[in-house]
């Protein structure tokens, strides 16, 4: 597995986030293993989804306190935050993003209390949205919920079972009453992002990025590769990726505004 992970990472030069969801894949991969992943610089992080808390502190000691450590597991997510873990990936924040997203920040601020109350009433989602393989019973969820337009999925998964449904849709009681301004809010962010131009943000991006890697390769093969020559000869495409994380900071700020 060692082997497998450092082979990818040494194809690109992209920052790599390791996943371990033994449920899934039959393997697990151990908190040894991730420090030793660790030390390869492009790899800075872990989705650990086994739900096994004592692997937050174990991957923290061994792979250093820098080393980025992620939930995989609703119902346990906030406890693998207080024990150092920086968020989770979460399968509930389709549904109820806001909420999953203040839980956090409670979290990552020390405010143990008000994430507690956040999550409490999450539990029932955490734990119904797993009632059948991920992601059957969220899809079934959000099309209950009126957000998508169908509950059907790519076989081999199907439509999530009728005894699965009466229980997500206990769960989901709550949230029918905050729907209406779920609903409201997507409208909202789905009208500003209509009017972005993303095949010409993508564009300059590609752009930029192209400019960049050719300037690193020019680098690479000079005899003259000093920080003031990188300065100078990335500049360009400098300017070039400055333009474009404006634009897409001004369309957040127009989407929060929201």
């Amino acid at each position: 597995m060692f082997q497998h992970f450092k082979a990818i990472a040494e194809c690109t030069d992209l920052p790599q986030l390791l996943y371990n969801v033994p449920g899934r894949t039959g393997s697990d991969m151990k908190p040894e293993t991730v420090a030793r992943l660790s030390q390869i610089e492009n790899i800075v992080g872990i989705k650990e989804a086994t739900g096994d808390l004592t692997r937050i502190t174990a991957i923290k000691e061994l792979a250093g306190k820098d080393f980025i450590v992620l939930s995989g597991d609703d119902a346990t997510g906030l406890e693998a935050m207080k024990l150092g873990a920086e968020g989770v990936i979460s399968v509930t924040n389709n549904l109820a993003a806001k909420d999953m997203a203040a839980m956090c920040r409670y979290a990552l601020a020390g405010d143990f209390a008000k994430a507690e109350e956040i999550n409490a009433r999450l539990m029932p989602l955490h734990q119904d949205l797993f009632i059948e393989s991920n992601p059957i019973p969220v899809k079934w969820a959000a099309y209950r919920l009126g957000l998508i337009k169908t509950p059907h999925l790519r076989l081999p998964l199907t439509v999530l079972s009728e005894s699965a449904q009466v229980k997500v849709e206990e769960a989901l009681k709550e949230f029918e009453k905050m729907l209406p301004a779920i609903k409201e809010k997507m409208k909202q962010i789905q009208d500003v992002f209509s009017k972005v131009d993303t095949k010409a943000m993508t564009s300059k991006l590609n752009q930029a990025v192209s400019i960049m890697k050719k300037k690193m390769q020019e680098l690479k093969n000079s005899s003259e590769n000093n920080e003031i020559k990188i300065k100078v000869t990335n500049a360009d495409a400098i300017k070039q990726i400055k333009q474009v994380r404006k634009e897409i900071e001004a369309l957040n700020k127009e989407t929060r505004a929201r």
